[in-house]
Order: C-alpha cells, then structure tokens, then sequence
C-alpha cells in the first residue's frame, strides 16, 4: 500500500504488508495533528485518545517517545499536518483477529493553516448520507471514513464542509469537524454516545469555553434548531474553529463567541497559526 514518503514501524518506508488488516478491514485508528515549529498541538488529548482507543479495539499501541521521533524526524516544514496511523498487523484472513500486534505510520504534509476561513467563514451544506446508528465504533476515530468519503462527494468548492445527521435526522457533526452552536451566548454540541468522533479540539474548545464563563451544553440538536442558532461553528485539529458564514443558502456572521474562543485557543498556543 503506498503511503508516501513516512515512517513505518520506526523505519524509513513508503508501503505496508498488502495483508495488514488496516488495509484488509479497516482494523484501525488514526490521529490528525498539527505541528507548528516542532510543537505537536494538544499533543497530549491527542496521544490519550490514541491510546484509549487502542484498548478498545485490543490493538497494541506504539511507543509514544517513538511515534514522537518520527513526528521530530519528518515534520519539516514550519507548519504541518502530521497522519499517525496504528492498524492492526497482517494476521490470518478473517474477520476475527487472533493478536493485539499494529503497524504504525507516520506521515508529515505541509499546511497553510486557514487564517482568513477563521474570521470570515465558510460555507457548509447538509448532507445527505446519514451516520449509522447505533455505531460499536461511536467516538473513535477508525480508519473506516466511508460515509464521510461518499457524503463529501455530494458538493464542491466552494463549500468547504457538510453538516451530516444520524437516521433521526439529529445532527452530528461535519464529514470532517465537529459542531458547535450558539444559542443566546451559551454554546451546545451534540452528545456522540451512538455516532461520531470526540475531537480532540472540540474538547480543547469545551475546556476553553468554561475557562471564559460561557456556558457549554451536550444536547441533541435537530436540523430546526442549527438553522435556528445565533451562531454555528466548527471545529477540528487542523482548521481549529471555522464559522459558518453560509448554511446551504442561508446567512450567518462569524460571530463573538466564536472568535472570542478562537482569539483565547491562538493565544494558548492550541490552534495552528502561520
């Protein structure tokens, strides 16, 4: 499997075992991480999750001071988004897998982080391919990206995200973010017991919203009440917080909230700047 230039298990490679069951099954997880000046952003959120997700799927995970030196080795570039991947080693065939042995890989791909996007925003839609419920895998963030692959084939540029919905038709997230809404200067997200994944920015953001007295709710959203709400934004490890300016055709401003949040996360040193 050809994976670019990257580090595989420690050493220099650019292909993984065509049996790895990464590849086979999608038996795997995967952490996005934006580096700036050798920094890793969150690194510690990041390489939690990693490991507790790990367990969950009895998967074996690295060394962190490893993954660590190959971050240090291959993120060159004054900013980067850097791909560490963890999947499960080539096995017998079969669903069942009989051992906790991973691959891991490192990749590191220079980045303009989104500057203007973050006080302007950006325009999103609905999409139309709905997140499975209930998902065994809800909150991890596994190499299974399907339904996030066929819902961003529904729009183009220059859309930058679509918002997805469960089988209920309550909202989730974005096919690559998680969301935020304002409503009244409280902020609410959705819970992700059952579908989802609990990005390690969208707790950063939860945390910093507390820190600033701005209440924060885990509640269901309907469609209604996102197009209702004062404000929307989203968030992820790269982009950090994104307004939405333009919801499918409908008006919103990046407002005070969100760039209240995005001023204290950039002086925090959390979110990626150039």
């Amino acid at each position: 499997m050809k994976t670019g230039a990257g580090i595989v298990n420690g050493h220099r490679a650019d292909a993984l075992a065509i049996g790895n069951r990464g590849l086979q099954y999608g038996d795997g997880l995967f952490e996005t991480v934006a580096v700036v000046g050798g920094q890793a952003l969150l690194w510690e959120r990041h390489w939690t999750r990693l490991v507790r997700d790990c367990g969950r799927l009895q998967l074996s995970p690295p060394r962190e001071d490893a993954v660590l030196a190959a971050m240090d080795e291959l993120a060159l570039a004054p900013v980067c988004a850097v791909k560490i991947i963890v999947a499960r080693a080539a096995q017998a065939r079969g669903y069942r897998p009989s051992g906790t042995e991973s691959d891991w890989i490192v990749t590191a791909h220079p980045f303009e982080p989104p500057a203007q996007e973050r006080r302007s925003g950006i325009m999103a839609t609905w999409c139309n391919v709905r997140l499975s419920t209930p998902n065994a895998c809800a909150g991890m963030k596994t190499l299974n990206r399907l339904e996030q692959v066929l819902a961003q084939r529904e729009w183009r540029p220059p859309v930058r995200e679509g918002l997805m919905q469960d089988p209920a038709g309550l909202v989730i997230e974005g096919t690559m973010s998680n969301l935020f809404i304002v409503e009244a200067g409280r902020l609410v997200t959705p819970p992700l017991a059952e579908c989802g994944i609990t990005g390690v920015m969208r707790a950063a953001v939860m945390d910093a919203a507390a820190g600033q007295a701005i209440a924060v709710a885990v509640e269901p959203l309907t469609r209604a009440r996102v197009e209702g709400a004062d404000e929307i934004f989203l968030t992820n490890s790269l982009i950090g917080i994104w307004p939405v300016r333009d919801l499918a055709g409908q008006s919103f401003s990046a407002g005070p909230v969100s760039q209240r949040l995005l001023a204290v996360m950039e002086a925090q040193g959390d979110v990626a700047t150039a």
